[in-house]
């Protein structure tokens, strides 16, 4: 295994800000969605992509006000302060569950944040401002068309072959460790083939040749092999050709093959279906308690955001009771 899938410091110091900032219950929830994500943040730490899905928002945001509101105004608009993420517990909640509601549905970020800016202008809302993160999802009567029009747009997308995972280290064949990410991305290609009506020599030269991603006995398990011997030399003649050139394989690092969920606090459970799965379970398991330590070494507890809430709530109660205690004293009389 890559260097015993041990991450780099950088990628530990993200796992630690993140258990810093989110409660263990948040974080266990990451291990639900590096199966049903979309493929390209399955190897990305949460904290990473919750960046990534803050400046797409903040991007797109500025693209949909010049082009609906005001095109003079967008350049001193961004929807979300990138200087707020740090400092703002509410700004950094509202971007993280946003992000999450995108992986549930297993679409990429720019997608899901520019579908929902269109869904709410088609509704004729926006007047001076788009939705914020936490309204993306669009909670509300309007909700069940929100999900049709998601679902209806994104399946072109990926009919079309405009959402793809191109050229990732993490999906080629010589790096399959069997992660549960890369078999599901290897059923994913194959079953594009098999429903984009695409000719299986082009296919062959897209996946296999060019980008690396299905070998031949992937295919051989949904196609005939001696089809697949055919179309393969096609293929193949294409690359002797000049036709087709095959892309450089990306360099794989450290952090390449490490679950998006991996090290977190709550994550990694001995008897969770993912996790059995997965070939850097014990691993997990190591980082995840040596996490706790270094949150506890900085926050003075291995829980800080659970220990502030109830700090919060024993001061909410003990003032109630006070105020409660003074109602009831007698009043003294004149």
């Amino acid at each position: 295994m890559l260097r015993s899938m041990t991450p780099t410091t950088k990628r530990l110091d993200s796992i630690v800000q993140t258990a810093c900032w989110f409660p263990t219950q948040t974080l266990a929830i990451e291990a639900d969605l590096v199966s049903i994500k979309w493929f390209e943040y399955r190897f990305m730490s949460p904290l990473d992509a919750t960046l990534r899905f803050a400046r797409l928002y903040r991007e797109i945001y500025q693209q949909k006000f010049a082009s609906n509101i005001d095109r003079d105004q967008a350049r001193n608009v961004v929807g979300s302060d990138p200087k707020r993420f740090s400092k703002d517990p509410r700004e950094r909640t509202q971007l993280w569950m946003a992000r999450v509601r995108a992986d549930v549905v297993g679409m990429r970020y720019e997608d899901y944040i520019d579908f929902s800016f269109d869904f709410a202008l088609r509704r004729g809302h926006v007047r001076k401002k788009l939705p914020r993160p936490n309204q993306l999802h669009h909670g509300d009567a309007a909700h069940d068309y929100w999900v049709a029009y998601r679902l209806k747009r994104w399946e072109e997308l990926v009919r079309d072959g405009i959402a793809s995972v191109d050229n990732m280290t993490c999906y080629r064949v010589e790096n399959r460790k069997g992660f549960p990410a890369q078999m599901a991305f290897r059923d994913f290609a194959v079953e594009r083939i098999l429903t984009t009506g695409s000719s299986l020599a082009q296919a062959i030269e897209v996946y296999c040749l060019q980008n690396g991603q299905l070998c031949r006995a992937d295919l051989e398990g949904r196609f005939d092999p001696e089809l697949v011997e055919q179309q393969w030399a096609l293929a193949d003649s294409s690359v002797r050709n000049g036709r087709v050139t095959p892309t450089v394989a990306p360099r794989l690092t450290q952090v390449d093959l490490l679950p998006s969920c991996f090290g977190l606090p709550g994550a990694p459970e001995v008897d969770r279906p993912v996790c059995v799965s997965c070939p850097a379970s014990d691993k997990c398991l190591q980082i995840s308690s040596r996490v706790r330590e270094k949150v506890k070494e900085r926050m003075g507890s291995e829980t800080p955001v659970e220990d502030a809430r109830r700090k919060k709530t024993a001061e909410r109660v003990r003032a109630w009771r006070a105020k409660q205690k003074r109602a009831a004293a007698p009043t003294s009389s004149a």
